[in-house]
């Protein structure tokens, strides 16, 4: 058990990359079309396993709130709760694919020792596919943190997530 753990940890980039290609890929094949929903809940996996609720405010801006449960990680177990703004661009001759950027904060709680409040300054970057077909986006994104607040020390947390929503 141990060494299957350790091989996940060693090769985490290699694991994600090629899942990415495979997802990619499968996407690929379906008709995509332009990212225009308003709303869109799911699921994300990565370096944390949570939900995902994304509302746009106006064409290209959205709100994005993210719950998750840091289980990679069993020295500093957290759950959290992360706020994100935003700015989705268009990614060029492609339909349904955008890349988006933004700021964002997280707040939640140490559960594995000490339990203590967790505070942190956030950023986004990720790739977006919304499927023409059916009401379902793909997404990937990098969201690292900087722990202010919780560890006793400036914390970096760079989390990988894959994200699954329904959209409407």
């Amino acid at each position: 058990m141990y060494f299957i753990y350790s091989f996940i940890r060693q090769n985490a980039a290699r694991i994600k990359r090629i899942a990415i290609i495979v997802l990619m890929m499968t996407v690929g094949r379906s008709a995509l079309q332009a990212q225009y929903y308003e709303r869109a809940v799911g699921g994300r996996i990565g370096t944390m396993i949570g939900a995902s609720y994304k509302q746009f405010v106006t064409l290209n801006h959205a709100l994005e709130g993210i719950v998750d449960l840091d289980i990679i990680h069993s020295n500093d177990m957290s759950l959290r709760a992360t706020a994100l703004y935003e700015f989705h661009h268009a990614w060029p001759n492609t339909d349904g694919l955008s890349w988006y950027i933004g700021p964002g904060v997280t707040a939640g709680a140490l559960i594995s020792r000490n339990s203590s409040f967790l505070f942190a300054a956030d950023g986004i970057a990720g790739l977006e596919y919304k499927l023409s077909d059916i009401p379902i986006c793909f997404a990937f994104d990098l969201n690292p943190k900087i722990y202010l607040i919780g560890y006793g020390y400036l914390k970096f947390s760079p989390n990988i997530a894959v994200t699954v929503r329904y959209t409407f």
